[in-house]
């Protein structure tokens, strides 16, 4: 639902303007956090076969030999490090084995990230085989690249949890549509990245970043004190932290953006439309959307590429200077940073028009409660889960609250009494998408801009696509970004905008890392 979580005493309401903040508790109220993420604590659960699945595919590796390939991997994008394979500077095992090790030291380990659910028991099986048929003669970059995928996404042999504890133990039979799309271009599945439980719809006092499978994920910039947001915590803090070349995410309304800002890193959310849902565990089937997180836009361009159902939007060459002429609606915003973000745009030659969201009429959550309960007990049925509704989940939560929603279930209990209204649903889309083309008519916009996730509200239901990259860190240390949003069909435009402004500025500051893991 609305992903993520607003932090209003240690980092003061993170990214969000007055406006925005009364609009979201006018309609939202449920997503709203009363607490602190101050208050969160170093919960990790389930950690032991994580542990042993790493453990034993590292056995005979030389990790101080892997580890010394680190300048060869670090902050680098996929071309890099394919060229340095191609070089025979490393390898396919080398790289794997790296990430492997990284992850046990910085993630699975206390005071850990806790972003990783689960590791495929088959990485370095695959990575050798990829050593053995190197293939740089059909210009596949994505090949032997270790990825990790949210743990809402179905894999074969890898548990998928959803970050529920009732599915902790729960191995699908198949892939997810985009899995498939992953595997035909040589991807090696790295592992399940952590999400706030259930996309974030189980109770307004969760924290993002948390489940009762795996415990609460922890933001590499200040740990304890700023939220990772979400649902894609773990996917964002997989990127950000280097544990994976990129991240198979997924959005309903801002799953994808705002964990990709205030982690650093680029957030790839395409049209509803453009990537296929099938096995992707359901919220909101009409908002759901399958996305990338990466480094840099053009890793991301890479992966969106190959897990896109259209090669006709496959994009090519980016434009490094596609913001020159271009006419940019500035979503309005009271942050100062924002500002300084108009300035840089209209340095790169863009037109911008100061504009305003008008949400009058929209209802997020009666959409998604009118969705998400036939959603569940659908695809629950199809893929044989140990329930077969949403009922029985709740029901089943009952009987330990303490492990199975330790913060409540207050959005699940709603979303059980609430009716499927497919009508109302359809009207909610259609007037989004109206509100967008009114706008982009009256100033003749290209596309929108907005600082952090201020504007992946009326995008999200109206099934546009949307690109944020990082804008650099703030006195306070939090990192803030810039998100486009593009109109109907016009995602190859923002991807180019979001190229050209990240090109000029290079804001994306890794984080340090310091005490944390061992």
């Amino acid at each position: 639902m609305k992903d993520r979580l607003f932090a209003f005493k240690s980092v003061g309401l993170v990214g969000v303007s007055l406006t925005f903040c009364l609009f979201l508790l006018m309609i939202l109220v449920p997503s709203v956090r009363s607490g602190e993420i101050a208050k969160a604590q170093y919960m990790q659960y389930n950690q032991d076969k994580v542990i042993k699945t790493i453990d034993e595919q590292l056995v005979g590796i030389n990790l101080e030999a892997v580890r010394k390939k680190e300048k060869l991997i670090i902050e680098k994008d996929i071309e890099s490090i394919q060229k340095a394979i191609y070089d025979n500077k490393l390898t396919y095992t080398e790289l794997t084995a790296f990430y492997l090790d990284r992850i046990r030291h910085l993630d699975k380990t206390d005071k850990g990230l806790n972003a990783i659910a689960a590791i495929n028991p088959y990485a370095i099986k695959e990575a050798k085989k990829y050593d053995e048929t190197k293939d740089f003669k059909h210009n596949n970059s994505l090949f032997g690249m270790p990825i990790t995928v949210k743990d809402n996404i179905l894999t074969k042999n890898i548990t998928t949890t959803v970050g529920m504890e009732g599915l902790k133990n729960f191995i699908p039979q198949k892939d997810a549509d985009v899995i498939k799309r992953l595997k035909r271009s040589n991807v090696i599945i790295l592992g399940k990245a952590n999400l706030s439980e259930l996309a974030n719809y189980v109770s307004p006092n969760m924290p993002n970043g948390y489940s009762s499978s795996i415990g609460q994920t922890i933001n590499p910039y200040k740990p304890l004190e700023l939220s990772p947001l979400g649902s894609s915590a773990g996917s964002a803090v997989s990127v950000t932290s280097n544990m994976g070349v990129a991240s198979i995410a997924t959005e309903t309304t801002g799953s994808i953006i705002s964990p990709s800002y205030i982690n650093s890193v680029v957030g790839m959310k395409p049209p509803h439309h453009l990537v296929s849902g099938e096995g992707i565990f359901p919220l909101s089937p009409s908002l759901d959307t399958v996305g990338v997180i990466a480094k840099s836009v053009i890793d991301a361009k890479l992966v969106y590429n190959s897990i896109i159902n259209n090669s006709s939007h496959k994009i090519k060459q980016l434009d490094r200077t596609a913001l020159k002429g271009a006419r940019i609606g500035f979503i309005k915003s009271d942050q100062s940073n924002a500002k300084k973000l108009k300035i840089v745009l209209q340095k790169l030659g863009a037109r911008v028009e100061v504009v305003n969201f008008d949400y009058e009429g929209m209802d997020n959550i009666k959409l998604i409660n009118s969705e998400f309960p036939q959603a569940v007990s659908e695809f629950s049925k199809k893929n044989s889960l140990p329930f077969k509704s949403l009922e029985e989940l709740v029901t089943y939560n009952k009987k330990d609250l303490g492990k199975r929603a330790k913060f409540g279930q207050e959005h699940l209990e709603t979303a059980i009494k609430t009716k499927n209204n497919p009508k109302f649903v359809k009207q909610q889309v259609k007037l989004a998408q109206k509100k967008l083309i009114t706008l982009q008519k009256k100033y003749k916009l290209d596309a929108l801009v907005s600082f952090n996730d201020e504007g992946v509200f009326l995008p999200a239901v109206a099934g546009y696509s949307e690109v944020t990259i990082p804008m650099g860190i703030d006195k306070e240390s939090i990192p803030y970004g810039a998100t486009f949003t593009s109109f109907k069909n016009d995602d190859a435009k923002i991807i180019d905008f979001a190229y050209a402004l990240e090109q000029e500025t290079k804001l994306r500051k890794a984080p340090t890392l310091a005490g944390i893991g061992k």
